[in-house]
């Protein structure tokens, strides 16, 4: 998930349009987006966000450390602050996936089909995505046996993926003139 910052500038004012947005610090031409403080490198911007298991808050001052460029960091407050190089947004996990939708250029018109349940979900997604295409509707998958059109998937490592990879993958798609996605 690369970005520029103007991207990231965008995107930010687009979620939080009507606050007062600080400038932010010099950032490299080309920045990737890390929710996980282990795979973090030297000029990322780290993602921090309480989880259902950790709460990424916990890891900004190891994020920093890493030389992490820039970090968001959810916040309960309405206000926006910038304390040294961590942007605290107010609601930040609330709104991943349309920070996430901004950030990649996800269009509003992509129709996303979930399939939940405990058994099927691979067969049932790959049916809707095959017949879709059969009907004229270019179709694309994102579940256990992968990402990508029918027939052409690639391995993603995860069911589902998180909000900003799975923005990241449905920009992706649309990109690939993908109309309809169905997900795991």
């Amino acid at each position: 998930m690369t970005i520029c910052p103007d991207q990231l500038w965008k995107a930010l004012h687009h979620v939080w349009p009507s606050a007062k947005l600080p400038a932010l610090p010099d950032l490299p031409q080309q920045l990737s987006l890390r929710t996980d403080s282990r795979a973090l490198a030297a000029g990322d911007v780290f993602v921090a966000v309480p989880g259902s298991q950790r709460d990424g808050r916990e890891y900004i001052e190891q994020a920093l450390a890493k030389g992490a460029s820039l970090v968001l960091a959810h916040t309960k407050d309405s206000d926006i602050g910038l304390e040294e190089r961590v942007l605290f947004l107010p609601h930040l996990s609330l709104r991943l996936g349309e920070l996430g939708r901004a950030l990649f250029d996800v269009p509003r018109g992509l129709e996303v089909i979930a399939v939940t349940g405990t058994n099927g979900k691979s067969s049932v997604t790959h049916y809707v995505a095959e017949l879709s295409e059969q009907l004229g509707t270019q179709a694309g998958v994102i579940g256990t046996l992968g990402v990508g059109r029918p027939g052409k998937l690639l391995e993603s490592g995860l069911t589902t993926p998180g909000p900003l990879a799975l923005q990241a993958t449905l920009g992706e798609l649309a990109r690939q003139g993908v109309k309809r996605v169905a997900l795991e």
